[in-house]
């Protein structure tokens, strides 16, 4: 935060467990991003009390990544209340990246600012409410069958589709696909998104 009335500059960190994107309007991902980290300006009734000139300002709020979590996890906030307090969903197709660099949105002094993730998990979710509607996954893992023979190979790394008991391979083409610009199906959204740091370790993610 920047106090517009001594120009003093405060910053308070705070670990996060997911990234909650807002769906409106949202063209991208990466509008996304930015929409979620855009400046926000503190003034009339929501000034800032700032404690180095001893006064309410106006002033400029910002929202950067100081440190980046192995497992990255994107949460679309598509279900709100409408006038009358039923809960709706925002059916809007919001294409995505499967390698994502989130350089643009972070600290000078992130360590991680330069460092790839990439997609190995997408929650899919079909309805018109958060109260209904059908939820699918699809990952990327080496997924052993519970009912195989003994001594069968080991299994490769692919995508799987899991919808309730039942587990399928997929293309990977056709898991990219939905997360494409080109993707029509508006019934059925993207709803959560992960994806892992290149070679990372586990720890948790900081919001500055």
């Amino acid at each position: 935060i920047r106090c517009f009335g001594c120009e003093n500059a405060t910053s308070t960190t705070e670990a996060f467990q997911d990234v909650s994107l807002p769906v409106r309007r949202a063209t991208s991902m990466s509008w996304a991003l930015s929409h979620f980290t855009k400046t926000e300006m503190l003034n009339g009734s929501n000034k800032y009390s700032c404690a180095s000139c001893n006064a309410k300002n106006e002033a400029e709020k910002t929202i950067h990544f100081a440190e980046l979590p192995p497992i990255l996890t994107i949460h679309f906030n598509r279900f709100s209340m409408d006038m009358y307090g039923t809960p709706r969903k925002m059916n809007v197709h919001i294409p995505s990246p499967s390698v994502l660099r989130l350089s643009r949105w972070c600290t000078p002094e992130c360590s991680q600012r330069l460092d790839e993730f990439e997609l190995f998990g997408i929650v899919f979710h079909s309805g018109s409410s958060s109260g209904s509607g059908h939820y699918i996954s699809y990952v990327k893992c080496a997924w052993a069958d519970p009912n195989a023979s003994p001594g069968a190979p080991a299994p490769a790394m692919g995508w799987y589709l899991f919808d309730d008991n039942d587990v399928t391979p997929v293309d990977e083409d056709d898991v990219l696909r939905k997360i494409s610009p080109a993707y029509s199906i508006l019934a059925s959204n993207a709803y959560v998104m992960f994806y892992r740091r290149v070679e990372a370790e586990p720890g948790p993610g900081k919001i500055n």
